[in-house]
């Protein structure tokens, strides 16, 4: 039992040491919605507390011990949440609650009462500094919400202003992506950023940058653009 309890103290605990680091941006970005699983719309109700006083190993069955989880080394919180919209695919959580891990600098923690739309990238609910979450009631929250509705529909023709500023262009037929969507880079450094996507029947046929991509690649600000053409011009 020992050497478990210290196998995952050294993988938790060094975990508390990383530097949280992650390009961050206050604009919609297409390709985290492509890449996340999940996208949903959740109020967190209420804190369940959990004695961590006691760590002990439980046995299933005959099996191996479990490893104790982070919650019961403290190193977690429980909510009780409520899922308001699911705006992609379908996030499902046993009795409505979720861990949130409070184990790294990455760590961040809901507000109770308060009502955010997460980006999740898998099955499992995080809660992150890097993560796309967008409290309700913050500048960026009714576009969000317009970007999100519109790419669940998959209907229509979208124009986004967000923050003031033009960020995206597209379009569906027959619930599929199809034609030039432009995506908008408007906290350039220099000149406005633009990257177009060509899309024929839902795939993507072509991508194009309006910066060279050796300077793309280069540039400091956003930091973010680079990775945004690298990631579409795999996905082409």
């Amino acid at each position: 039992m020992m050497k478990s309890i210290l196998i995952i103290f050294v993988l938790l605990f060094g975990k508390l040491g990383m530097t949280c680091t992650c390009d961050w941006t206050p604009y919609f970005k297409l390709d985290e919605y492509d890449k996340s699983k999940h996208i949903i719309e959740v109020k967190f109700v209420e804190e369940i507390f959990f004695d961590s006083t006691s760590i002990v190993e439980k046995k299933k069955g005959d099996g191996p011990p479990e490893i104790p989880s982070l919650l019961e080394f403290g190193l977690a919180r429980r909510y009780k949440i409520e899922i308001i919209e699911q705006y992609k695919g379908d996030f499902i959580t046993k009795d409505s609650v979720v861990d949130v891990s409070d184990d790294s600098s990455c760590s961040h923690q809901p507000k109770l009462g308060q009502t955010y739309i997460v980006y999740l990238y898998d099955d499992f609910f995080d809660f992150e500094a890097c993560q796309t979450i967008i409290l309700k009631g913050s500048e960026r929250y009714k576009s969000e919400k317009e970007i999100l509705t519109f790419l669940k529909l998959k209907k229509g023709t979208l124009h986004q202003v967000q923050l003031g500023e033009l960020i995206i262009e597209g379009q569906f037929k027959h619930k599929k992506r199809v034609g030039k969507w432009m995506i908008y880079f408007p906290d350039s450094d220099e000149d406005l950023i633009t990257i177009e996507l060509t899309y024929q029947r839902g795939i993507l046929i072509n991508i194009e940058s309006s910066l060279e991509i050796d300077k793309l690649k280069h540039k400091t600000f956003p930091n973010y653009a680079y990775e945004y053409y690298k990631y579409f011009s795999q996905k082409g």
